[in-house]
């Protein structure tokens, strides 16, 4: 949602750069404008079956530029008009979490907040670390929708790991620091998702290869890609029944949408910390290597898959359309799925390419030095080059 607003600040002011729209976003408002701007995104009439709970019906602030100017002197920007509120799919906040994203951005802000060891921060950083410090690591209280924590749940990072069992059946890699939070897992859960998932990778990935084969062998399967698409649409859903999970989904993609604004570019939070380069992973690199905390060695396939999975999910979870929008033609799902087939191997060592179509839990093909199976343990060592950089970029 923050990226969307970095986009709409953008194309309202040709002018600016990303990386001068993203700074905007990130320092131009008040911790009190965004968590307005938060709450009130909420209460926006909302698109697509995850988002079901009561919501208001007044659309002042679809276009993410309602605010009262009585809240901060900085000039207010005009981003473009959105046509409903809309956030990403939860797998969304699971991937950036997966990279250790959170645990990097904590000691960050730690950091600044308590001791000198960081360069001092500009006024630009202050602005972000004040933001960050109260809306990001501090429990909202009610009457916010973001208001999780309670007696019966009392840890925000349990509750997100909580959700993603439920609706996607998968853990998060081990913490790299080896303390993993502990979560309650429910006795009802999507523990099929993982198998069916891997299953619709490789069967559109097969049809792609086939779609212009007209004669001889094809090993294209329509009628089990269909099927496979109904089974994860339910599966998905059922979850959601009556608006169950949205508040969970709403506030871990806020979390993690706040991050993923500040290193997306060369942000003033980015050139502070001297951890400008070219992608996400690489500025993600810097920073950890400044403040001793690792991140996943799969930081930039995570990333990549984070829009690529969300905009998968969110086209099986919305209404019937034809399947081979998932990997026909040039529009967002079926390039978002060619990502995958990529970028799904190279995080977990698991084929999707090829005639290697054995099931999910079988031997793996790639050196166990390799392996980083998404929901299990996974390396503390960033490699210092890339070979992909994110979509977004």
């Amino acid at each position: 949602m923050f990226i969307n607003f970095v986009d709409g600040v953008w194309f309202a002011d040709g002018t600016i750069t990303y990386p001068q729209a993203a700074d905007k976003v990130l320092t131009n408002y008040t911790a009190e404008q965004h968590a307005y701007y938060i709450e009130r995104l909420w209460q926006q009439p909302r698109l697509g079956g995850r988002n079901l709970l009561p919501g208001g019906t007044d659309a002042e602030l679809i276009n993410h530029a309602a605010w009262s100017v009585d809240l901060h002197p900085a000039p207010l920007l005009a981003p473009q008009p959105l046509p409903a509120a809309y956030w990403r799919h939860i797998v969304y906040a699971y991937m950036l979490e997966a990279t250790n994203l959170e645990a990097l951005f904590r000691r960050i802000v730690q950091e600044w907040v308590v001791g000198e060891r960081l360069p001092f921060p500009t006024t630009l950083t202050s602005a972000w670390l004040r933001t960050t410090e109260q809306l990001f690591f501090t429990n909202p209280q009610p009457p916010s929708i973001r208001a999780l924590t309670s007696d019966i749940r009392s840890d925000r990072n349990a509750v997100r790991r909580n959700a993603y069992y439920r609706l996607l059946g998968m853990e998060l890699p081990a913490t790299l620091d080896g303390r993993a939070t502990a979560f309650l897992k429910p006795d009802t859960s999507n523990r099929e998702f993982l198998r069916a998932w891997e299953a619709l990778l490789r069967e559109t990935w097969a049809a792609f290869m086939n779609r212009t084969n007209f004669i001889g062998p094809n090993s294209a399967d329509p009628t089990s890609l269909l099927e496979l698409v109904r089974e994860l649409h339910q599966m998905l859903l059922a979850r959601r029944i009556n608006g169950a999970l949205s508040r969970e989904e709403y506030d871990s993609v806020v979390h993690f949408s706040w991050f993923h604004a500040t290193v997306a570019w060369n942000t003033a939070i980015v050139a502070n910390l001297n951890a400008n380069s070219t992608s996400a992973a690489l500025r993600l690199k810097k920073m950890a290597d400044l403040v001793g905390v690792p991140i996943h060695s799969k930081t930039d396939s995570f990333i990549v898959m984070a829009d690529a999975m969300a905009d998968v999910l969110e086209w099986i979870e919305g209404p019937n359309a034809p399947v081979n929008q998932l990997y026909l033609g040039a529009g967002a799902v079926a390039t978002s799925m060619r990502l995958m087939w990529t970028h799904w191997t190279l995080a977990t060592g698991r084929p999707i390419k090829g005639l290697d179509v054995r099931p999910f839990g079988s031997p793996q093909t790639l050196p166990q030095s390799q392996q980083v199976a998404i929901g299990g343990p996974g390396s503390a060592v960033m490699p210092q080059t890339s070979r992909f950089q994110p979509a977004m970029l």
